[in-house]
């Protein structure tokens, strides 16, 4: 039995209406989204700074771990030669040599650039071709144990792979 949902013009009973008749308002159940709309205004009224403090830290959170996640090969080639760096400047008795460190900052830049085993020095970046064939005059050349020349040459390469600030310093 399908009956229209207003029976009778609205605010009054038909005059053919039986005694006693009652109308009974069944109102349509709210949706979701009329729910949730109702809650966020009212989380909105009355925590609105907070859900705006929240979603500026959120996405500032977001966008470092972006940066992070971006210069992760960076990170880990600058923490490498920081390593490195100090691994040069222990005293002499534990020291090692600059011929072995240099060995090991030339495997780090190869794990940094993807080459590995080895640096494929012609496909490297113009940049740090020179730097390179500057580490293979330390490791290789008559002044191999020179400690000084290499440790500014570490300073240089640390310097030199941040991602978009090569003029800091170290």
């Amino acid at each position: 039995m399908n009956l229209p949902p207003l029976q009778h013009p609205p605010g009054q009973i038909p005059s053919t209406a039986p005694q006693g008749l009652v109308d009974i308002l069944w109102p349509e159940p709210a949706s979701i989204t009329q729910h949730l709309g109702a809650i966020l205004t009212q989380q909105g009224r009355d925590h609105g700074v907070w859900w705006l403090a929240a979603s500026v830290l959120l996405i500032l959170a977001g966008l470092l771990v972006f940066r992070v996640w971006q210069d992760r090969h960076g990170i880990i080639l600058r923490w490498r030669l920081q390593r490195l760096r100090r691994l040069l400047d222990r005293p002499q008795a534990n020291r090692y040599t600059p011929a072995q460190l240099s060995a090991a900052a030339m495997w780090a830049l190869a794990r940094y650039f993807g080459m590995r085993p080895a640096l494929q020095r012609p496909l490297l970046p113009t940049h740090w071709q020179p730097l390179v064939r500057q580490l293979d005059a330390l490791r290789f050349g008559p002044d191999s144990a020179d400690g000084a020349a290499l440790q500014g040459l570490l300073c240089t390469m640390q310097t030199l792979s941040r991602l978009r600030r090569p003029e800091a310093s170290c």
